[in-house]
C-alpha cells in the first residue's frame, strides 16, 4: 500500500473494535477500483492478533494506519488525524455502538458504516442520532441480514444496502488445483473452534464411528483457535482420528492463526465445511458465518446443508439436512469439484462486480 496520501482524501474508513478487517478489504477494493483514495485507520489489536490481512489481500490507493484506540487520548489522536486528512466521506467498518456514532456526529460528513449486529445498533442511542440526522448509508452482509435490518428498523427504509464480502483472494489468482495421485482433499473447517457454533463434537462423534474406507481420502484442517480448541485436540485424539486432522499452529502469544498462514491453508485447500450446528438458525436469518462468504470468495466447493446453501446463494456438495457432519453422501469427484469450484468463482465475481456498482451509485449522491 502506499505509505501517504495527501490532504483531502476521498475516504477516512475507521475500525474501532480489533475486529472485522476482511470486511473492510472488499469495500477498499471497491473504492481503488472506481479511483478513490483512502484512509485507514484500523485498531492495532487487530494486527497484534492476527497480523496484516492487506499484506495477503493487497489494494492500491490506500494508506493503512494501526492505531492504538485504548483510551481518551488516543481517541483525540484519531479525531486529529481525521480533522488534517479532510475526507469527503466517513466509513465506519462497524457501526453499531455509541463509541463510532458519537465520533461520525463530530463531522459534519456522510457516513456509510456496516451493521453487523442490528440489535445492538438499534440500542444504541447514538447510532440512532446518526440515522436522524440523516446522510447515512448503511450495509448488511447477506440478504437475510438486509431484510431484518430493513424489516426491524423501519427509518432506515431506502438506506440498507448489500454488500457480499468476498474479498478473500489476491485479484486475478487462479490457486485452484485439484490433488495428485495418491494426495488427499485438504478439507479447511473455517471459523473459531467452539463446540457452540460448530459441531465439532457431532463431526468427531460421527467419523469415529463410519467406515470410511469407500470415500475419498481427506484430511480436516482445522484453521482457527478458540475456546474449546485444546479440547478439540484431545477429543480428537482420544477418539484415534489424528490421521484425519491437522491443526495449524496457533501464534504463542495471541493464540490465533496469523492471516498469512490462514490464507495459505485457504489456497491450498480443495473444499471448506463450515459446520454450522443444526438448529442454529441465526446463521441464516439474522447474521452471517464469516466461514461460509470466506469460501465463496475464495472460490472453494462447500459442504453445506440445502438451507444453509439457499440462505447464501452457491450450489454446495450435497449434505443431509440436519447432519453438516456426514460426509459420506457427497460427490467429492474431481470432476464435481472442478465444475463446483468455477461455478463459486463466477458467483464471487459478480459478487464483487455487484459491490462495485453499489457503491459506485451511492457515492454518486455525495462525493
Amino acid at each position: 500500500m502506499p505509505t501517504k496520501i495527501t490532504p483531502p482524501c476521498d475516504i477516512a474508513l475507521v475500525q474501532l473494535e480489533g475486529v472485522h478487517e476482511e470486511v473492510a478489504s472488499g469495500f477498499v477494493r471497491a473504492f481503488a477500483e472506481l479511483g478513490l483514495d483512502s484512509v485507514l485507520h484500523f485498531n492495532s489489536r487487530i494486527q497484534a492478533q492476527r497480523g496484516d490481512f492487506f499484506k495477503v489481500i493487497t489494494h492500491t490507493r490506500a494508506h493503512l494506519d494501526y492505531m492504538k484506540l485504548e483510551g481518551r487520548p488516543d481517541w483525540t489522536g484519531l479525531q486529529q488525524a481525521l480533522r488534517d486528512e479532510a475526507p469527503r466521506l466517513l466509513f465506519l467498518n462497524t457501526l453499531q455502538r455509541d463509541a463510532a456514532a458519537n465520533l461520525a456526529l463530530e463531522f459534519d460528513l456522510p457516513v456509510f458504516g456496516v451493521i453487523h449486529n442490528h440489535n445492538l445498533f438499534q440500542d444504541s442511542a447514538a447510532c440512532m442520532q446518526l440515522v436522524r440526522r440523516g446522510r447515512l448509508e448503511v450495509f448488511g452482509l447477506a440478504p437475510h441480514v438486509v431484510e431484518v435490518i430493513e424489516r426491524d428498523i423501519p427509518a432506515l427504509k431506502g438506506h440498507v444496502h448489500l454488500h457480499l464480502p468476498y474479498d478473500w483472494k489476491r485479484p486475478g489468482v487462479c490457486d485452484y488445483a485439484l490433488p495428485g495421485p495418491g494426495e488427499r482433499l485438504e478439507i479447511v473447517i473455517p471459523g473459531a473452534v467452539d463446540f457452540k457454533n460448530r459441531a465439532f463434537e457431532l463431526l468427531v462423534g460421527h467419523l469415529a464411528q463410519t467406515d470410511l474406507s469407500g470415500l475419498r481420502r481427506f484430511r480436516l484442517v482445522v484453521v482457527a483457535g478458540g475456546a474449546d480448541r485444546a479440547a478439540l485436540e484431545t477429543l480428537v485424539a482420544e477418539s484415534g482420528l489424528d490421521d484425519l486432522f491437522d491443526f495449524e499452529p496457533l501464534d504463542p502469544v495471541s493464540g490465533r492463526v496469523p492471516h498469512d498462514r490462514l490464507m495459505a491453508r485457504y489456497s491450498a485447500s480443495h473444499a471448506f465445511l463450515p459446520l454450522l450446528p443444526p438448529g442454529r438458525f441465526d446463521y441464516v436469518r439474522k447474521k452471517i458465518t464469516t466461514g461460509v462468504v470466506a469460501a465463496i470468495g475464495a472460490e472453494r466447493p462447500q459442504l453445506a446443508p440445502p438451507g444453509v446453501a439457499r440462505a447464501y446463494g452457491f450450489e454446495p456438495l450435497k449434505m443431509p439436512p440436519g447432519r453438516p457432519f456426514d460426509l459420506s453422501q457427497a460427490d467429492l469427484s474431481d470432476e464435481n469439484l472442478l465444475r463446483l469450484h468455477e461455478k463459486t468463482a463466477r458467483i464471487a465475481a459478480e459478487g464483487l462486480a455487484q459491490n462495485r456498482q453499489v457503491i459506485s451509485d451511492l457515492l454518486g449522491r455525495y462525493i
